[in-house]
């Protein structure tokens, strides 16, 4: 990498930090543009954990939802990546655990798939 390079990143990065501790003090557009700036991340982890892409849409916005909803527990504001992931990751796995029992067949359906 060369020096207007990691110049770039480390705007990128100091925007973000900015705009975690804007958005922990309920800044709505500063959560705007975290939002615009990480939508991507989330959305390849929810795909790649859910395999569906409507489901993982859906995921992605229950991700925000709930970071909007709990930024308050977040205690570093330099720890918001790792911790969107995590989010990111449990939501996915959820989806996947609450859709595996719908998709479970009861003893008389089984018997009739077996017959």
């Amino acid at each position: 990498m060369n020096i207007s390079t990691n110049l770039v990143l480390s705007d990128q990065k100091l925007n973000l930090l900015k705009d975690v501790e804007l958005s922990r003090k309920g800044d709505q557009q500063a959560f705007g543009r975290l939002v615009n700036q990480t939508r991507n991340l989330v959305s390849s982890i929810a795909l790649s954990i859910v395999k569906d892409l409507d489901n993982s849409e859906d995921e992605a916005q229950q991700v925000f939802i709930g970071v909007w909803q709990n930024m308050s527990e977040l205690k570093n504001s330099s720890s918001f990546l790792p911790w969107l992931r995590q989010m990111t990751c449990y939501k996915a796995l959820n989806f996947l655990r609450d859709n595996k029992t719908h998709q479970k067949v009861d003893g008389e359906e089984a018997d009739l798939i077996l017959s």
